[in-house]
């Protein structure tokens, strides 16, 4: 019988963008996340380049899709501020 592991598939992925005090290229992500209790919307910053992943804000999980869009705008639009908002 094979586990159930959650499915995800990537709903939305934002522009690389090359932003100063940072090595890689900056993009957000939106990730359907699909198991037998439902399904959850994980929103991910990321960078191209591996020194980049420790500073970067953590991994969130929402079980509202609207909500998970909102927050994905929101670090669109604040790539600039990671590096503070990893910090707080």
């Amino acid at each position: 019988m094979p586990e159930d592991k959650p499915q995800g598939e990537v709903i939305m992925m934002g522009k690389r963008e090359k932003v100063p005090g940072w090595k890689g290229e900056l993009f957000v992500e939106m990730v359907k996340l699909q198991d037998a209790k439902g399904v959850k919307y994980q929103v991910l910053c990321d960078s191209t380049n591996p020194v980049d992943l420790q500073n970067l804000p953590a991994t969130k999980i929402f079980e509202d899709k609207m909500e998970a869009l909102n927050y994905a705008m929101e670090m669109e639009r604040s790539k600039a501020k990671w590096k503070t908002v990893r910090k707080e």
